[in-house]
């Protein structure tokens, strides 16, 4: 029996290490100056923005920062944290975009839930051209729940 189980053993760790998936790059830091992921198939590079901690009401809060600048023609990271009474929410329904009084800028993104940080993760491709009163609308979906709240992009186009 023990033979056999050993047999199983070598027999997993073989196909694990042939199937091609290399797990050498999760890279990851929080050291203040940079950012980065590397297992999700995305690179973050940059720095950690907060943009912002906001009581949405019921007990809900909402914390969020973003990676890389609003700048027009690039791609910028919105890292959101959703809590109900002072616990992380993993399963709601999160969407981040950008947006004017009169228009929409950006389609609306559904952030990811990132097990390794703990927060939702939402890449938004920004126009080559961004609107001066642009703001960034995050909604959030939870328990019957619609919120939302607006964040100013004023001060926020730096790397």
């Amino acid at each position: 029996m023990k033979l056999l189980n050993l047999c199983l053993v070598a027999l997993l760790t073989l196909s694990v290490a042939a199937c091609g998936h290399d797990h050498s790059n999760n890279t990851h830091t929080h050291d203040g100056d940079g950012h980065s992921h590397g297992e999700d198939g995305h690179s973050h590079e940059g720095t950690r923005h907060p943009m912002g901690q906001i009581d949405l009401g019921d007990g809900y809060r909402l914390e969020i920062a973003h990676i890389g600048g609003f700048k027009p023609g690039k791609e910028v990271v919105c890292e959101i944290v959703v809590k109900k009474d002072g616990k992380e929410i993993k399963d709601a329904n999160v969407t981040c975009q950008v947006k004017t009084d009169s228009a929409d800028v950006t389609m609306a993104i559904k952030a990811e839930w990132s097990s390794d940080e703990n927060l939702y993760d939402g890449h938004i491709d920004l126009p080559d051209e961004l609107p001066e009163d642009s703001h960034l609308v995050v909604r959030v979906r939870h328990d019957g729940k619609d919120m939302n709240h607006e964040f100013e992009l004023k001060d926020h186009d730096h790397d």
